[in-house]
């Protein structure tokens, strides 16, 4: 007895795609969220959990000072005003009912706690980092390419690069011999970072173009990826493991439901038929 409209799947997620298939998909992916949250709602009904006037009221003011659910330039009208004390209460009902589900304790032993360390230690480490050093040559002038490349076939050396830059740098950091301290993976542009970390530690780069002018850069530094210990990630390693355990059995709960109230589910709009 649940209708979903279009206004729905706006309000649901208001950030969409720009080409017509991820637009389409996205669309897909919303409305299955949308009759998931439905099908828990008809689930706890059924076990009489209801959401009682002080839980409304709090609800329903978060909801207006936030606007998720209505935006209007003016008072409700008696219909809106009904299918927000549907939606508020039927939000209400469906987290108590996640609550219920998943809000058990999980005990999570030592042994699987140590297997999941090991098994994804590739991203429990600091990230590489490289310390560079930077020549700027701004495309301000027609002979500003053929200038960074001189400039790069003078440099053989660090001091080379060192009086280069403070000679001719367009950089603020040529006040530094070009220092740009020690950058991560995902701080510098794509040809860039490509270029940095691809050096060895007194290497200097070839001419680097981007819309900012001609780059050379040298790397000073390197940084290797280090594993964070084990006790020092436990508990959030624990706390992390506790999510993903309530996820499943959150998924394996609505597949139940998607069996038990499949029928009951009609998709009116042709063009959504492919969502189930």
């Amino acid at each position: 007895d649940i209708e979903i409209t279009d206004a729905d799947l706006a309000s649901e997620d208001g950030a969409w795609p720009s080409s017509e298939e991820q637009l389409a998909q996205q669309r897909f992916q919303v409305l299955n969220r949308l009759i998931d949250k439905c099908l828990l709602y008809l689930e706890a009904s059924a076990q009489g959990i209801l959401a009682d006037s002080e839980e409304f009221d709090s609800a329903l003011l978060i909801n207006l000072e936030t606007q998720n659910d209505f935006e209007t330039s003016g008072p409700l009208t008696p219909q809106e005003a009904r299918q927000l004390e549907q939606r508020i209460t039927r939000s209400i009902v469906v987290k108590k009912y996640i609550q219920q589900l998943c809000g058990q304790p999980i005990e999570i032993e030592e042994a699987e706690l140590r297997s999941f360390y090991t098994d994804n230690a590739e991203i429990f480490a600091t990230p590489e980092k490289l310390r560079i050093s930077h020549i700027l040559i701004k495309k301000n002038s027609p002979d500003s390419q053929q200038r960074a490349q001189m400039l790069r076939d003078s440099i053989h050396s660090k001091e080379d690069f060192d009086k280069a830059c403070s000679e001719c740098s367009d950089c603020p950091s040529n006040l530094k011999c070009g220092d740009l301290g020690y950058i991560r993976p995902g701080q510098l542009i794509p040809a860039m970072e490509d270029a940095a970390f691809s050096l060895k530690t007194g290497e200097v780069s070839s001419v680097i173009s981007s819309v900012h002018g001609y780059h050379i850069l040298m790397l000073t530094d390197r940084q290797e990826s280090v594993p964070i210990p084990y006790e020092e990630l436990k508990d959030m390693l624990r706390a992390r493991l506790a999510v993903m355990k309530r996820e499943v059995i959150l998924a394996r709960h609505i597949k139940a439901l998607r069996q038990k109230y499949g029928a009951r589910i009609q998709i009116l709009d042709e063009n959504y038929n492919q969502a189930l």
